[in-house]
């Protein structure tokens, strides 16, 4: 059994022994290398994953840029949740960052968990939920704080994640230019000093 996974899946809803083995039977092992898509932009979502280790971006062109919308790290549920349910062509393409394993699960195998274990529809509002929280904590964030606020806080969130992914993507994902990412980057690293 995966731990981490069976943890992850405990945290939004509980399920006895038999039903958590049950959904965690319909798991399985995917491998990207670095680059390699987990779902393109265009096509149908077909899978719920599980991070287990390594590191994705979420993104979409705007006028030929890449627009980060999210990073995910180990412990991430990983979909285009908005298009799951309504079954239409994704809106991002997730790409690997650096070698993940993915624990996956087809929109399939998730429906007919609905019909053999009792209330598993709750897991999936749960996971609606968590996800409906992130993106307003983010939308709030981009709304009240500067980019040097939303650049400290993705650094107390994920510090050691974050020192592998280049900085155009960082700054995409805080929605600014990579230059103005650079002068916070030197402004802090500057004002760090001066309390020694």
């Amino acid at each position: 059994m995966n731990d981490l996974l069976a943890k992850a899946i405990l945290r939004l809803k509980e399920f006895n022994d038999d039903e958590l083995a049950l959904f965690l039977s319909c798991f399985k092992t995917r491998r990207l290398e670095k680059g390699d898509f987990f779902i393109n932009e265009g096509c149908l979502c077909e899978f719920l994953g599980f991070v287990n280790s390594g590191m994705l971006r979420a993104y979409f062109l705007k006028d030929g840029d890449e627009r980060i919308l999210q990073f995910y790290f180990p412990d991430y549920w990983v979909a285009e949740f908005l298009n799951i349910e309504s079954k239409e062509p994704a809106e991002i393409s997730i790409q690997a960052l650096e070698p993940c394993e993915i624990q996956t699960i087809t929109c399939e195998k998730m429906w007919e968990m609905n019909e053999v274990i009792p209330n598993f529809k709750l897991f999936g509002q749960m996971l609606i939920n968590q996800r409906f929280v992130f993106f307003r904590k983010r939308t709030m964030s981009f709304l009240r704080d500067s980019p040097e606020l939303r650049y400290k806080k993705l650094l107390q969130e994920q510090a050691e994640e974050i020192e592998k992914i280049p900085l155009q993507y960082i700054a995409s994902y805080l929605g600014i230019r990579p230059e103005s990412l650079s002068r916070i980057r030197k402004r802090l690293s500057e004002d760090s000093l001066s309390f020694l």
